[in-house]
C-alpha cells in the first residue's frame, strides 16, 4: 500500500502547472483580518530562560487547512467593490457561502464572480465579518481534515522532496499560489497549512512567500535546501523552526 501511494504521490508532483488566477495574490488585502489560532505555543520559562509549552484557551482552532483554502477560493471567485454601501452580517455570510462552495481546487474562476459590496479585500471584509465567517468555517470539517491527508504516513524521502519543491516552484512562479500541508512525522511536533504565493531561486535554494494563517501581520518565507533535500519552516510561536516535510493539498483527487 505504501508502494502504491508513493507512486501515487510521484505523479501526483509531476503534472503540468495549474491554470494562474486573474490576479497576483497580496499579502495586504487577500488574507484574513482574524487567525487560526492555536491550542499550544513556544514561551521561555522566566525561571530557567528554556522553551517550554503553554497551553491557551482559544475559539477558533485547528482550521489552518480551512483558511488558506478560503483565501484562495476568495482570491479567484470574489470581486470585491469598495464603491458599494458595506453589507450586514447576513448578506456577508450568504455571500461568503456562494465563494466557499466553488471548488477549493479550482485555480481559476469557472463561473462568473461573487460580487462582494463595500469592501477592497478580504482582509477588510473579514474585519467587518470576523464572527460570521469564523463560524462558517468552524462547521466545515474539510477544514480541519483535508482528504490528502493520507500522505502524512508516507515516507517523504529527499528525491520526492525535491520533486516537490520544484513543481511548487514552476506553479508559484507561474502565477498559481499554492496550499501545503507542512508537518513532522511520526513526532507531530508541527502540523500546518500555509498558501505559498511567491517563488525564488537563490544560491541553488528555494525560497517561498508564505502566508501562515496563525499570522495577520506579515509573510513568512518556506526555504527548500537543495543539499540537504529538505524543507525548512521558520521559527514561530507553536514552532520552534527547522526541518520539516511538504505535500500539496487541494491540488487534485488525491488531495
Amino acid at each position: 500500500m505504501v508502494g502504491v501511494a508513493v507512486c501515487a504521490l510521484g505523479c501526483a508532483v509531476a503534472r503540468s502547472p495549474a491554470a494562474a488566477p486573474a490576479r497576483p495574490f497580496r499579502f495586504a488585502t487577500d488574507t484574513f483580518a482574524f487567525i487560526n489560532e492555536s491550542h499550544w505555543r513556544y514561551v521561555t520559562d522566566p525561571a530557567t530562560g528554556e522553551r517550554v509549552w503553554s497551553a491557551q484557551p482559544v475559539y477558533f482552532a485547528l482550521h489552518c487547512a480551512g483558511v488558506v483554502r478560503a483565501a484562495r477560493q476568495f482570491l479567484v471567485n470574489a470581486q470585491f467593490d469598495p464603491t458599494a454601501a458595506p453589507v450586514d452580517d447576513a448578506t456577508a455570510l450568504r455571500l461568503a457561502r456562494a465563494v466557499m462552495a466553488r471548488g477549493p481546487r479550482s485555480t481559476v474562476a469557472t463561473k462568473p464572480p461573487v460580487v462582494i459590496p463595500g469592501y477592497t479585500g478580504l482582509r477588510d471584509f473579514s474585519a467587518a465579518h470576523e464572527q460570521v465567517l469564523k463560524d462558517e468555517m468552524l462547521r466545515d470539517w474539510r477544514s480541519v481534515l483535508p482528504r490528502g491527508d493520507w500522505r502524512i504516513v508516507v515516507p517523504a524521502l529527499p528525491v520526492e522532496q525535491a520533486r516537490t519543491a520544484d513543481a511548487l516552484y514552476r506553479k508559484v512562479r507561474a502565477g498559481t499560489p499554492a496550499i501545503i500541508r507542512v508537518f513532522r512525522f511520526p513526532v507531530m511536533t508541527i502540523n500546518h497549512a500555509v498558501l505559498l504565493y511567491e517563488a525564488a531561486e537563490r544560491a541553488g535554494d528555494l525560497e517561498f512567500t508564505a502566508y501562515d494563517p496563525n499570522d495577520v501581520a506579515g509573510p513568512i518565507v518556506v526555504r527548500f535546501d537543495r543539499t540537504a533535500g529538505t524543507f525548512l519552516f521558520p521559527p514561530r510561536d507553536y514552532f520552534d523552526g527547522g526541518p520539516i516535510k511538504v505535500y500539496e493539498i487541494y491540488a487534485g483527487m488525491l488531495s
